[in-house]
């Protein structure tokens, strides 16, 4: 993309002296378009996501003159890239986007354009089945992202999978649910395949402190059932022909149980507030997925919609501290950020979140440590391959 500097035009209207103005810089490939269609410009969308979706971004446009249906039609596949935020302060630079969507309206005549950060590359996207065996989960992330000519980024422990199918899932589905499982975040953007693991990010310092009279909007639901204290997942040992039963609470991973012919050797009784689940795989990955399983279902409990002017500082991924909000106060994770400049509205953005365990607590300390001690971290070595970049001592890390 061409350099572009810090500044651009305003959706009209302009906005009140001494009220900072919403601005924003487009590119069409390589060239800045910004001032071309700026009259147009009726509003424009950048959604970030987290995981399992791709970043998004719609332009819409008036279409009056017939203009987009002729001479300026977009082409599918060529790209566009954005950059937001306010006149004066640094713009959050987004993209590129691959073009793979125009819709038409009339009346008004407009036209949607719109375009996804994962690209329209056909091998992410073609189904297919495969199986994969004595594994792990950083050597099936490499091998995919080598596949789709991919970049992977970020770090991933050492999971061990004695096998694992792709059923008839596009890359991307199999390698979201994976992620998934395993309690990790993934996407594609541009060229890199991103993990990035839950509860690293669940532990990062709140990015800022949003007060109750700093949102435009707010709903959020509590839930109170389907809320878990623990989880107990099951494997089954090839050695001693037993089925292993382990319990997960407070962060600790312990056996709690065995079972020989169907019947429970030792163990504790079950509870209402247990998560139970039933997967196959090597010891240490049902150890992993019954944790990240326990989380997932209980960073749903408390959810919901937040709205504020538009801050470019608000992206996908980070943790923010909501107070003045009663019970509702606390840490929260942001799983989608959706910036909307808007020719009428200005621009805001709307946050997803997730209220995380309270940072310092006895059930993050100990987790955060069970994780930590004695583990290896897999990632990208300075040869491109996946392989181990950290591990840890006495629960210390490099």
């Amino acid at each position: 993309m061409a350099a572009l500097t810090e500044t651009g035009p305003t959706l009209p209207p302009a906005g009140v002296a001494g009220v900072p103005h919403p601005v924003f810089l487009l590119a069409y490939g390589h060239t800045d378009i910004t001032h071309d269609i700026t009259p147009y410009v009726c509003s424009i969308t950048y959604t970030d996501y987290l995981t399992g979706q791709s970043d998004e971004l719609e332009v819409e446009l008036e279409d009056s003159d017939g203009r987009w249906l002729s001479s300026w039609y977009p082409g599918k596949g060529d790209a566009l890239s954005l950059r937001l935020g306010y006149a004066g302060e640094p713009l959050l630079p987004v993209g590129p986007f691959e073009i793979d969507e125009i819709e038409f309206s009339s009346p008004p005549s407009t036209v949607a354009i719109r375009g996804l950060a994962t690209g329209i590359r056909k091998s992410v996207r073609t189904r297919g089945s495969r199986a994969f065996e004595n594994t792990t989960l950083a050597a099936i992330a490499q091998r995919l992202a080598r596949r789709n000519h991919l970049t992977l980024v970020g770090k991933i422990r050492d999971i061990p999978i004695d096998r694992v199918t792709q059923y008839q899932e596009r890359d991307v589905e199999f390698l979201t649910r994976l992620a998934r499982e395993y309690g990790y975040a993934f996407k594609i953007v541009g060229r890199k395949l991103v993990f990035t693991e839950l509860l690293d990010l669940r532990e990062t310092a709140s990015t800022l402190t949003l007060q109750r009279t700093d949102l435009i909007s707010i709903r959020m639901r509590d839930k109170i059932k389907d809320v878990y204290q623990q989880a107990t997942g099951k494997y089954h040992n090839p050695k001693t022909r037993k089925l292993v039963v382990y319990g997960v609470k407070d962060g600790q991973v312990a056996e709690v149980g065995t079972t020989t012919s169907g019947r429970k050797t030792s163990g504790h009784a079950s509870s209402s507030d247990t998560l139970k689940l039933s997967s196959r795989g090597t010891a240490a990955a049902v150890q992993a997925k019954t944790q990240a399983a326990l989380d997932h279902t209980n960073l749903q409990q408390t959810a919901g919609t937040l709205t504020v002017p538009g801050n470019p500082r608000l992206v996908a991924g980070i943790t923010l501290q909501l107070e003045a909000c009663g019970k509702l106060t606390g840490k929260y994770l942001v799983e989608s950020a959706r910036h909307q400049l808007e020719r009428d509205g200005g621009y805001t953005t709307e946050l997803e979140v997730k209220r995380v365990a309270v940072a310092g607590s006895k059930t993050t300390q100990s987790r955060h440590t069970a994780r930590r001690k004695g583990l290896k971290v897999y990632g990208m070595t300075a040869s491109g391959q996946v392989g181990v970049v950290g591990f840890s001592q006495k629960g210390k890390t490099p």
